[in-house]
C-alpha cells in the first residue's frame, strides 16, 4: 500500500520569537534532529520510506508538520472463495507503542466526514477498488496504562475484469471447441488428434495462469473448482472418443488379434483364433437375432453401437456443461451479499 504519511504535532521546545530572528516563521529541519512521535501501523509487516532524506516543517509556534511518501505491507485476512469477484474488509490501526494517552493523543487533522467522503485521497486503477472507508478513535487499556490509537476500516473489491478475460473466457472457449468437436464423425480418426490438441492446449494454459491464482490453506476458490471441472470434462471427452473409435474400426481389432497370436506362437503357445459373425454368436448363445441389425455386417453393427455410445456421452457432456455453468454463475452471484 502506497500513501502519504502525514503527521502534525506540537513541540513547545521548538518555539521562538520571529522578531528575534529576522522575521523567520518557518524552518525545515531534518527529521533526525528533532523529536518525532512513535506512531506506527500495528498491522504493518514491512515499512519503507521512499525518500532518502526526510525533513519536517516547523513554525515559530512549535507546530511541526511532517509528510513523506511511504510504502507499507499490511496483513489482512482475506476470504478468496469468490475470487476474482471477492470483496474484503480490512483495517489498520495507528497507535503509539511507547507513549501513553496522557502524552500523545492520536487524532485526525481534518474533519472525519469530509475525509470519508473525499475520493480524491485515493488513486484507483490497480487491482483493488475502494468501496467505503470509516475511522474512529479507540483507547487501549492495559492494566493501569491507556494508549491512544485511531483505527481506519476500509472495504475493497477486486477489479475482476482482468481475471475474467485471462482465466474464465479462455477456459470457456477451449471447452466450447471440445464441444464442437463432437460433430466430427467417428469415421475420421483425426477427431482424436483434435481432442488431444485441445487437452494439451488447456494443460499449457493452466501452467501459465497457475501463478495468477491466490494461494491459501483455508478455502479453495470457486475458479479453482471451475478449472478442475473443465480439465475433467476435456479428459473424459478424449477417453470416450478413443473407446468409440476403437469400437468403430473392426480391422484394428482383427490385426491386434493376429498380432497376439503371432506373439503367443513366439513364446511356444499356439492358439486358433476363430471369428464368428454377430448373428452366429447370438444364435449359438440362445438369443434371438435382433431385427434392427438384420442385414448388417459386423462393421456396420459396431459403427452403429459406437455412434449410439458417442451420442449418449454427448448428451451427458452437454448437460454437465450447462450444470457447471449454472452452478458457477449462481455461486459468483452471491458474492455481492457476502462480506469477508
Amino acid at each position: 500500500m502506497l500513501f502519504w504519511y502525514d503527521q502534525e504535532w506540537r513541540d513547545d521546545r521548538l518555539k521562538w520569537n520571529p522578531d528575534d530572528y529576522g522575521g523567520i516563521n518557518n524552518i525545515a529541519f531534518p527529521l533526525s534532529m528533532i523529536w518525532t512521535p512513535d506512531v506506527m501501523l500495528e498491522e504493518q509487516l514491512e515499512h519503507n520510506v521512499l525518500l532518502t532524506e526526510v525533513y519536517a516543517n516547523v513554525n515559530s509556534s512549535g507546530h511541526v508538520h511532517h509528510s513523506v511518501p511511504t510504502k507499507v505491507v499490511i496483513s489482512c485476512l482475506l476470504n478468496i472463495y469468490y475470487f476474482p469477484f471477492d470483496s474484503h474488509n480490512c483495517s489498520v490501526m495507528f497507535a503509539s507503542w511507547l507513549h501513553l494517552a496522557d502524552d500523545i493523543v492520536v487524532d485526525l487533522t481534518r474533519d472525519k466526514e469530509s475525509m470519508i467522503n473525499d475520493r480524491s485521497i485515493l488513486v484507483e486503477g490497480g487491482e483493488w477498488r475502494l468501496l467505503a472507508i470509516d475511522c474512529f478513535y479507540d483507547l487501549l487499556i492495559r492494566g493501569k496504562f491507556q494508549y491512544s490509537r485511531y483505527r481506519f476500516s476500509f472495504q475493497i473489491r477486486r477489479n475482476s475484469m482482468f481475471y475474467v478475460s485471462s482465466l474464465v473466457v479462455p477456459s470457456a472457449l477451449l471447452l466450447f471447441a471440445d464441444f464442437i468437436s463432437f460433430y466430427v464423425p467417428l469415421i475420421y480418426p483425426e477427431r482424436i488428434s483434435l481432442k488431444v490438441n485441445i487437452l494439451l492446449s488447456y494443460s499449457i494454459f493452466l501452467l501459465i495462469v497457475m501463478n495468477m491464482l491466490p494461494v491459501t490453506a483455508n478455502d479453495t476458490p470457486i475458479i479453482g473448482l471451475y478449472l478442475s471441472a473443465c480439465l475433467g470434462l476435456l479428459s473424459s471427452s478424449m477417453i470416450e472418443t478413443i473407446f468409440a473409435i476403437r469400437m468403430s474400426f473392426v480391422d484394428i481389432g482383427k490385426s491386434q488379434k493376429k498380432g497376439d497370436g503371432w506373439l503367443k506362437r513366439k513364446v511356444g503357445k499356439k492358439f486358433r483364433v476363430v471369428q464368428k459373425s454377430y448373428g452366429d454368436t447370438a444364435e449359438s448363445a440362445g438369443f434371438p437375432k435382433k431385427e434392427k441389425f438384420a442385414g448388417l455386417d459386423e462393421d456396420e453393427i459396431r459403427q452403429r453401437k459406437a455412434a449410439k455410445m458417442d451420442n449418449f456421452f454427448f448428451y451427458i457432456y452437454t448437460g454437465t456443461i450447462v450444470l457447471l455453468g449454472t452452478v458457477i454463475v449462481v455461486l459468483w452471484a452471491d458474492y455481492k451479499d457476502v462480506k469477508a
